[in-house]
């Protein structure tokens, strides 16, 4: 499920190169990772990558654009995470 709605989300990104995230086995984790498992969390981790990569003129999310999000989810989201 969680695979199927970054697929579907990413194209609604205004990039211009398809970044394959959900296709992805080491970027999909690492999408989770940050965002948490929440669906508004994916939905703003993405948004805040596809504002970097237009900004560095890659126009696609990859490990270096991801890793340059900055991105703070609330305590409570941390503690699920942690326990997964």
């Amino acid at each position: 499920e969680y695979q199927d709605f970054v697929a579907t989300y990413e194209t609604l990104l205004p990039l211009e190169h398809k970044s394959g995230l959900a296709e992805d086995r080491v970027l999909l984790p690492r999408l989770f990772a940050l965002a948490g498992p929440a669906i508004g969390g994916t939905v703003r981790a993405l948004k805040l990558a596809a504002r970097e990569a237009i900004r560095t003129g890659k126009e696609r999310i990859d490990a270096t654009v991801l890793d340059a999000v900055k991105f703070n989810r609330p305590k409570e989201v941390k503690a699920i995470v942690a326990h997964l």
